[in-house]
């Protein structure tokens, strides 16, 4: 509205150029600083923040103490903070692995970490199981090389001494009774010694006695019966070792010895007629001459291998002889085609010291003959022979009969002889208690079938190994898809949120703890929402005031635009709004320059009163930012249960993976209950051994009641003969002899029954061996059975194995869940770390809102200031 007329001051005049400020001046431009303000307000509008903020920002700096510094300022801190935003990575000339991580999704890092978890304990697992598996895999196979190399010493080698020992104390039984039979040629001894005490030695060729030799007290040879094998059976080529193609018959060649030979020189002949002892064992022959005395040089043709028993014949401590039975260990082939037969074993040689003398090795120059006189390998020489150990393993490589090279693992051990008496030297290491290493023995299997073993338990494992891991892969990427999935959905709702569209609302199935917090982001979404709602119509309220008092401030330059040119008459035209104000002051300034200092303190309270209603207005924004610091307070104690939760779900997978382990203990005492069984079939299988060497010592005891039986029927015979010739003699004394008659009739009768029982007996006895030998094979096929049996419970125990192995790897599988459970209850803390500092930006909001209201105190100040500056003018000159 007008105003009225005001008296003019003291130094009014009604010339222009008299009047301070409008004298001629040049035409002064819009104020630039205005122009700066103006732009930096239309940018906000537009919704470009950081033009305005520029644009304001060099406002404050051309006038940081002035007003429209001040005006800019507070411009500057209604604006949001300034988005930090990190420098774009410059991109690797090469692969990095770090920038390839942090590029991967979630759900991919989370897939990777469960897929090595489950990979690298899998891997190890399977590389000890096959490192286990192999080495038992060759444990199982020497251990089969040490029990056919045990079986081949006692059941064969031993059992030829004790055999012969047997005989020789049979023998040497019937000469006490009568000793005259040492020196006089005895058909019954005759018979004795070549057929009655050999029996069955036709069913068992590889058994065969080669000599037979009654000595008397000198050692000189009185009776004999030496056998040795024909040249075609010496040169017997190699044998396939097929079951059914049954081996060659037994063919013995008997050797004559010149009467009178004296054998007493022998050392072990020596040593039995002098202790008066018997002597049993292994024994060297390397003198031509001995084997020559002995008869059996053409047999040996070298240094042979014996397995002799001297037993002493002795009457009232004296000895009066002595019966030699011993059987020659050269070239007798059926000592190892029969074991080879019977068990399998492909390889099997003796050794006379180092030299084979009985061998199925194949001869490397004609692969169909046997390989006899070849010499034992340098390592096994100098590891039994020079060293004195018990056995020794060795790699042998050899030609077969079917041309083809083959590498075979073979097992030596020596062969002790009969210990040495106190007189005689010992050999090297050997000890007197064991005797002098004599020779070896040699069990060998080809090493291909060591190998595809190892190859088929390593295959196996392997496969199993790869089965296992590929489920845990399956469960892996499976249980990351599940567990990324609410994450995803999650990260998803977040950036929605930071694109301002606060109306959206995220709901996930399910009552864990994720679906808590998406419960808790949506809560917080609409209170969000409601802030920004009043924000904006606060905003829109500031604005249509601020755009009323910009076109009142634009009017307000349009009237007073003469002024600048010197024309005081102009007058300002506002009828409302903070301007009027404003026209008026200047209206009344034009009119009174004291009515100009009195209008600007008017100004100057007008301003202290709109700057305590900006200073309420921002206590309110205060109090509200406080609200909303309360809210976030309590949506970090519902993240603190979220997280307790995924501590209980992580003690429950601990809990299942103690369960799991229960299995486990279960499975290995299920093994441990199999192991148990197999130790019984071992048993068994020693039983089965210890009763099948019963039956061969039953088929010895048969031939001793043979051989008993042939010397009651030969006393038969005799008393027979006795009973004709005092017949006669009755005869000749007429009836002075018939008493003896009769008596002589009653002994022929006696004798007669007495040949009758024997020959009963015999045929009983007949039927006992032939039982026997029945028995022996039935134990043989038992003994296969065993070993099937064997076989059986070892599938059995290694599928228990495998169950303990996959018990083990579901505790793992729990342990694993246990720790993915850990690894949620961590991101549920991060998550709680970031409501955190959600609250602390909201605490600083506060916090700025408070700066804000003392900046208004101190815009007021300053305002008091300036009053006190005006008062300070002179009116006049």
């Amino acid at each position: 509205m007008e105003s009225s007329p005001t008296p003019l001051p003291e130094w009014s005049t009604q010339l222009p150029d008299e009047v301070p400020a409008t004298r001629e001046q040049v035409e002064v431009p819009t104020d630039p600083l205005l122009a700066l303000y103006l732009q930096g307000q239309d940018a906000w509008e537009m919704g470009d923040v950081e033009g305005a903020r520029r644009l304001w920002q060099q406002v404050v700096d051309q006038d940081p103490q002035g007003s429209y510094g001040q005006a800019a300022r507070a411009a500057l801190q209604e604006l949001p903070p300034p988005l930090e935003m990190e420098p774009l990575p410059v991109p690797a000339p090469r692969f990095s692995l770090q920038r390839w991580w942090q590029c991967l999704p979630f759900r991919q890092k989370l897939a990777a970490i469960l897929l090595l978890w489950t990979t690298v304990p899998v891997v190890i697992f399977t590389q000890i199981q096959v490192q286990s598996v192999r080495q038992t895999v060759r444990d199982k196979f020497e251990t089969s090389l040490r029990q056919g190399m045990v079986t081949l010493e006692e059941e064969y080698v031993q059992w030829l001494v004790t055999e012969s020992q047997a005989q020789a104390q049979t023998l040497a039984r019937l000469l006490e009774r009568n000793p005259s039979l040492i020196t006089q040629a005895n058909p019954l001894m005759q018979t004795l010694l070549t057929e009655g005490l050999a029996t069955h030695e036709r069913d068992y060729p590889e058994m065969t006695k080669n000599l037979r030799l009654v000595l008397d007290a000198q050692g000189r040879v009185r009776q004999h019966h030496v056998v040795v094998v024909p040249e075609e059976q010496r040169n017997m080529p190699l044998l396939e070792p097929d079951p059914a193609i049954p081996l060659p018959p037994y063919r013995a060649q008997r050797v004559t010895l010149p009467a009178g030979t004296n054998l007493g020189q022998l050392p072990w002949v020596k040593q039995a007629l002098t202790t008066g002892e018997p002597v049993a064992g292994l024994t060297l022959v390397s003198s031509q001459e001995d084997r020559q005395k002995l008869g059996i040089d053409t047999q040996m043709q070298g240094i042979g291998l014996l397995a002799v028993a001297v037993q002493p014949v002795k009457q009232r401590e004296k000895v009066l002889g002595a019966v030699v039975v011993g059987s020659v260990l050269n070239r007798n082939h059926w000592l190892v085609d029969h074991p080879q037969r019977l068990y399998g074993w492909p390889l099997l040689a003796v050794y006379a010291r180092d030299v084979q003398v009985t061998t199925n090795i194949p001869d490397p120059q004609n692969p169909t003959q046997r390989a006899l006189g070849q010499l034992a390998p340098d390592p096994v020489v100098q590891a039994l022979l020079q060293e004195g150990r018990n056995q020794q393993l060795t790699t042998l490589k050899l030609v077969r009969p079917d041309g083809r090279q083959k590498e075979y693992l073979a097992l030596f051990r020596p062969l002790r002889g009969i210990p040495v008496s106190d007189d005689q030297q010992l050999d090297g290491r050997d000890e007197p208690e064991l005797g002098p290493v004599v020779g070896l023995l040699a069990v060998g299997r080809p090493l291909q079938e060591l190998e595809q073993r190892l190859w088929d338990y390593t295959s196996a494992t392997y496969g199993l190994g790869f089965l296992i891991l590929l489920i845990a892969w399956g469960l892996g990427w499976w249980a990351a898809r599940v567990l990324a999935e609410p994450v995803r959905r999650l990260s998803t709702y977040a950036k929605v949120l930071a694109q301002g569209q606060y109306q959206e609302r995220l709901s996930l199935p399910g009552q864990d703890e994720f679906v808590l917090l998406a419960r808790e982001m949506s809560q917080m979404a609409a209170a969000v929402e409601t802030h920004v709602a009043t924000l904006q119509r606060q905003q829109q309220e500031a604005d249509t005031a601020r755009q009323q008092l910009e076109a009142d401030v634009i009017q307000l330059l349009t009237d007073i635009e003469g002024a600048q040119q010197g024309d005081l008459t102009v007058r300002a035209q506002a009828d409302s709004g903070p301007v009027a104000s404003i026209a008026d002051a200047f209206n009344v300034t034009v009119a009174s320059l004291r009515t100009l200092v009195g209008n600007v303190r008017a100004t100057a309270d007008r301003v202290t009163t709109l700057a305590g209603h900006s200073e309420a207005a921002v206590v309110n924004l205060a109090q509200a930012a406080q609200s909303q610091e309360l809210e976030l307070t309590q949506a970090l104690a519902l993240a603190a249960e979220n997280a307790q939760a995924i501590e209980n779900i992580a003690q429950s997978a601990a809990e299942a993976a103690v369960t799991a382990q229960s299995s486990l203990q279960a499975a290995q005492e299920g093994q441990q209950a199999m192991d148990a069984t197999a130790q019984l079939y071992a048993q068994i299988r020693e039983a089965v051994g210890k009763t099948s060497k019963k039956v061969k010592h039953l088929v010895g005891s048969s031939q001793e009641i043979s051989q008993v039986l042939a010397i009651i029927q030969e006393i038969s015979v005799q008393t027979n003969l006795l009973s004709f010739n005092a017949s006669l003699e009755a005869d000749r004394a007429g009836e002075h002899g018939e008493g003896f008659r009769l008596i002589a009739d009653e002994i022929g009768q006696l004798a007669n029954l007495v040949r009758k029982e024997t020959v009963r007996i015999e045929a009983l006895v007949r039927n006992i061996q032939q039982d026997t030998a029945e028995v022996s094979h039935a134990m043989e096929s038992s003994t296969g059975a065993v070993v099937e049996g064997s076989l059986l419970v070892q599938k059995t125990q290694q599928v228990l194995r495998r169950l303990a192995a996959l018990s083990d790897q579901m505790t793992a599988y729990q342990e694993a869940i246990a720790q993915q459970t850990r690894t949620h209850s961590q991101v549920s803390a991060q998550v709680q770390t970031a409501m955190e500092n959600v609250a602390a930006i909201a605490t600083t909001t506060s916090g700025a809102a408070q700066e804000v209201a003392v900046a208004l105190q101190e815009l007021g100040e300053e305002v008091r200031q300036l009053q006190q500056f005006v008062q300070q003018f002179r009116l006049q000159a």
